[in-house]
């Protein structure tokens, strides 16, 4: 039997895996942490998760959709008790955590954030760093080291620190 048929019979349930599974779709009602509730044609079902497993794993990817948002659901073992959302339409939040690195897109503020925290760096307090080392630059020229930036450019990186608020989170 080739892969397919194989995969077309785990699918059938008929391999004594329990597989056969069940898709649909629900409307976000609301998120708490790693689950959310939904209503599926009126009936309201609690504590779907939003992980592939709930558990105290340091790395994982956890994808929060927007209240009244559009979610699919799986149940890979044909319980509904045990759900699960498989597909967003509109994210709010994205977390993803893989050993040092952090990152997460904020939609609710628009912004993002960048970590390593194993070398304690992020995204934020680089372009922090860079605002100042560019606000004290200096040069040396044929009469000494320069005096200080002129206006021009003191207004565009003030504008560009402002930005970098507006978009990094700390």
């Amino acid at each position: 039997m080739d892969k397919y048929a194989q995969l077309v019979e785990l699918l059938k349930g008929k391999s004594g895996i329990g597989m056969g599974g069940t898709l649909f779709n629900a409307t976000v009602t609301s998120v708490e942490g790693e689950y959310c509730t939904v209503d599926i044609n009126g009936l309201e079902i609690t504590e779907v998760r939003l992980k592939a497993t709930i558990n105290e794993a340091e790395n994982y990817c956890l994808i929060i959709p927007k209240a009244r948002s559009m979610v699919t659901l799986g149940s890979f073992s044909g319980d509904f008790r045990d759900l699960a959302v498989l597909k967003v339409d509109e994210i709010e939040t994205i977390e993803y955590v893989q050993d040092n690195l952090q990152v997460t897109i904020d939609t609710r503020k628009g912004k993002i954030a960048v970590n390593n925290t194993g070398k304690g760096i992020g995204l934020h307090s680089l372009l922090i760093e860079l605002v100042d080392l560019l606000q004290n630059f200096s040069v040396n020229t044929p009469a000494g080291p320069s005096l200080g930036l002129i206006v021009p450019t003191q207004v565009a990186l003030t504008q560009f620190s402002k930005n970098i608020q507006e978009l990094v989170m700390e």
